[in-house]
């Protein structure tokens, strides 16, 4: 006979099948995981945190980034968009080029956010510049059932952590912006929060960007060896990590070049990954590293009702 576990896995895992947007990788491995969970959550709380990307994530497949948030930016006499595009067009065929080792990635990653930090820092943004963004881009789009999920969490005090490569204060501002809190962030938080991890801006007195905070954060370092010690998911066995790159099934990680049996530090790691483009070729991929993969147009929704029934 059935467990009472047995039948909540099974449960979650119908669920999942019955959205033709949603692929499970293996089921077997998927339900070999949420037994772990739900059978841990007896006895530790809380049971589960959440990692999620915030770029094409969070917000939509087709949205602005938090990098394209400052290069929207409109400065007199200083074309941010123009110049920071140069290097993204040397260096995004390196971070994509899957014939170029780890070792040489790394360096020229930190190479390219210097430089682009380095335009940024110097063209005179300040946070009102950033503010007009977000509040008036039709570009800048959160994904269906976003800020409905990220509350949620909120609400239930399961620790989460976004997760990104992008630019930390631009992100807090757009969560803030909807209503979302965020943990060190705003004049008065009342309840919990979010953690947000990424490139952190400094700005001097009357609010001007004038640099970033070390380390670098890029694609290849997004993982738990960046994270503060003093973060909430750091008290949690088991996550849910939610993404949409090849390289955020890593963000669980202890380091870049994490290998099976290699130090850990969660026992179960649930990877639910958005495939945004070409997504019957991205679906076949992504069922290698993702658990289960959601089709880029679908909503949010489908994850919080996941969640929800994890916890």
């Amino acid at each position: 006979m059935a467990s009472t576990v047995d039948r909540h896995v099974s449960k979650i895992i119908s669920r999942l099948k019955s959205n033709c947007n949603v692929t499970i990788s293996n089921p077997k491995t998927l339900s070999s995981k949420l037994t772990t969970i739900i059978t841990t959550s007896s006895t530790s709380s809380p049971s589960i945190a959440v990692i999620l990307d915030f770029d094409r994530t969070i917000t939509t497949g087709d949205s602005l980034s938090s990098h394209g948030v400052v290069e929207r930016c409109e400065i007199d006499g200083f074309n941010l968009n123009e110049r920071t595009k140069v290097n993204s067009d040397k260096y995004y065929p390196i971070e994509t080029d899957p014939t170029i080792p780890l070792s040489t990635k790394i360096p020229k990653m930190v190479e390219w956010y210097t430089l682009n930090h380095s335009i940024m820092s110097t063209a005179g943004i300040t946070k009102s510049h950033i503010s007009h963004v977000i509040g008036s881009s039709d570009e800048l789009v959160l994904r269906d059932g976003s800020v409905g999920f990220l509350n949620y969490l909120c609400d239930v005090d399961v620790p989460a952590t976004v997760f990104s490569a992008g630019l930390k204060d631009v992100i807090d501002m757009i969560l803030t912006h909807n209503d979302v809190p965020v943990n060190g962030f705003g004049e008065c938080i009342e309840r919990k929060g979010l953690d947000v991890v990424g490139n952190k801006m400094i700005w001097d007195d009357s609010g001007e960007l004038v640099g970033f905070v070390d380390p670098v954060i890029h694609m290849f370092n997004k993982n738990m060896s960046v994270v503060p010690e003093d973060f909430g998911i750091r008290e949690c066995e088991n996550v849910v990590l939610i993404g949409d790159g090849a390289g955020d099934a890593k963000m669980a990680d202890c380091k870049a070049d994490w290998k099976d049996g290699d130090e850990r530090v969660f026992k179960e790691v649930v990877k639910v990954g958005f495939a945004n483009y070409n997504t019957e070729e991205k679906t076949e991929r992504y069922s290698e590293i993702f658990d289960v993969v959601v089709d880029g147009k679908e909503g949010m929704g489908c994850v919080e009702e996941f969640v929800r029934g994890i916890r």
